[in-house]
């Protein structure tokens, strides 16, 4: 991608040819209170919902499993896990969740930052083993038109999100979007909204850079977990501020550098209209 100096990596499979897909959606604001002493899974699964963007803060957890960013002890991944981990007496200062399908049944893939008995942690959370210890409140947005699935990605040798049609919809105000490795998370969402003709909005997301270039400095994990926590697209231009969990559990908030912050494995983002459509 012109203009991008990035760290990348090497994946296993063969470099697809279209680096992202797009798919458009209409974002209807949601507001959920989710139950107490079930897993956060099967939480949102019975509300019915297919397909959402949802955000918590400040909540406090019963069991919260988890895993970090981490190299491949087999090699046959460009990147890995370190986990499952667990943090005793945790409250979620922030998880964002994807909400999608599969195998046909629904599924979460969520990213979060939380203080717990040892400090700061943050990281991929597993929704089938993570219990909130009260009910708390989601806000975000369900999502017509489109919604992500998981499938098998050659090029990476993961099973992962991407989207796909789910309903014909009328005015459209989002895009439901997913990046292939090796390119700058910036400007491609940049390409993306403006692919969609928007030229203001929001963005939100989570996914995994490679070294990334920071406003606090650079993280040298070769694989990061990540969590956007503002991002404003103006004029075209997009500024991504994110949660970074590094290895070994580092923790950073901070800027991404446009230009500078390549895609490790994926990035799954929802890119939110703020100007008229026509």
């Amino acid at each position: 991608m012109a203009g991008a100096v990035i760290e990348r990596l090497t994946h296993p499979g063969p470099v697809a040819a279209k680096r992202f897909c797009a798919l458009p959606v209409r974002a209807e604001p949601l507001t959920l209170i989710l139950p107490a002493g079930v897993p956060l899974l099967e939480a949102l699964a019975d509300t019915g919902l297919r397909a959402a963007w949802l955000e918590l803060a400040d909540v406090p957890m019963a069991r919260l499993d988890y895993l970090r960013p981490g190299p491949d002890p087999t090699g046959e991944h460009a990147a890995w896990y370190d986990g499952p981990h667990r943090a005793d007496g945790a409250v979620m200062t922030r998880l964002s969740l994807h909400l999608g399908r599969r195998g046909g049944e629904p599924w979460l893939h969520g990213h979060g930052g939380w203080q717990g008995a040892r400090g700061a942690g943050g990281g991929h959370v597993l929704p089938s083993a993570t219990v909130l210890a009260e009910p708390a409140r989601a806000r975000g947005w369900a999502l017509e038109g489109a919604m992500l699935e998981v499938t098998p990605d050659p090029e990476t040798r993961f099973d992962l999100f991407q989207p796909v049609p789910d309903a014909t919809v009328k005015d459209p105000d989002a895009v439901l979007l997913t990046l292939r490795p090796n390119q700058d998370i910036t400007l491609a969402v940049e390409a993306a909204a403006a692919a969609h003709g928007i030229r203001n909005g929001t963005v939100h997301g989570l996914g995994s850079l490679v070294a990334p270039r920071l406003t606090m400095g650079a993280e040298a994990s070769i694989a990061t977990e990540i969590l956007i926590t503002d991002g404003q697209i103006v004029n075209g231009h997009a500024a991504l501020s994110a949660l970074v969990v590094g290895f070994g559990g580092r923790i950073t908030l901070a800027g991404l550098e446009r230009g500078h912050c390549g895609v490790c494995v994926t990035c799954e983002i929802l890119i939110r209209r703020a100007d008229p459509c026509c």
